[in-house]
């Protein structure tokens, strides 16, 4: 299960660097309120993954508080990680994401039903993986992919409904 994890995550990292261009900050940070159609936006117009899910839904999914230790952006890309003692969620923005999750979605299909899921009602399209202590789902709307990798220490298999809720919340901010 863990080398199913690894190959999923890189995957998903090598989709979302082939967005890239021009490095800049992504700014979030763990005590902000949930975020205004605006706030989701940065300069320019491109959509920021801090501000998709915010750090109470991270600590409400997580079951401890969320951090937000890492907020990077590269092109219209874009990735922001929460940390707690319970574990970790990070979420992936890709743009232009069509490509990234048509390619994410035909390698987690071709690992198993075990393992993958189809879900409804997040977005254009979406799926979920799970492996060891980690549950996944990464969806597109409009130009962009998103994906939210929920970790939680302890447990077989993370809530799939709890990382269904920080989807369909990213879905509504996009």
């Amino acid at each position: 299960m863990r080398s199913l994890n690894v190959a999923f995550l890189g995957l998903l990292l090598a989709a979302c660097s082939r967005a890239g261009g021009a490095s800049s900050s992504d700014g979030g940070g763990a005590t902000s309120a949930a975020p205004s159609p605006a706030a989701a936006v940065a300069p320019g117009g491109a959509i920021r993954a801090c501000s998709l899910v915010t750090a109470a839904e991270a600590t409400t999914a997580l079951g401890a508080t969320a951090t937000n230790d890492d907020a990077k952006a590269t092109g219209a890309s874009s990735r922001c990680a929460y940390d707690s003692s319970a574990g970790g969620l990070i979420v992936f923005l890709t743009d232009p994401g069509k490509a990234a999750y048509d390619k994410g979605h035909a390698g987690a299909a071709a690992k198993g039903a075990g393992a993958f899921s189809e879900l409804s009602g997040i977005g254009e399209g979406a799926f979920a993986t799970y492996g060891g202590p980690v549950t996944s789902v990464m969806f597109h709307k409009g130009a962009y992919a998103v994906t939210i990798i929920l970790t939680l220490q302890g447990t077989a298999k993370p809530s799939l409904e709890k990382a269904t809720a920080l989807a369909k919340a990213a879905s509504s901010r996009i």
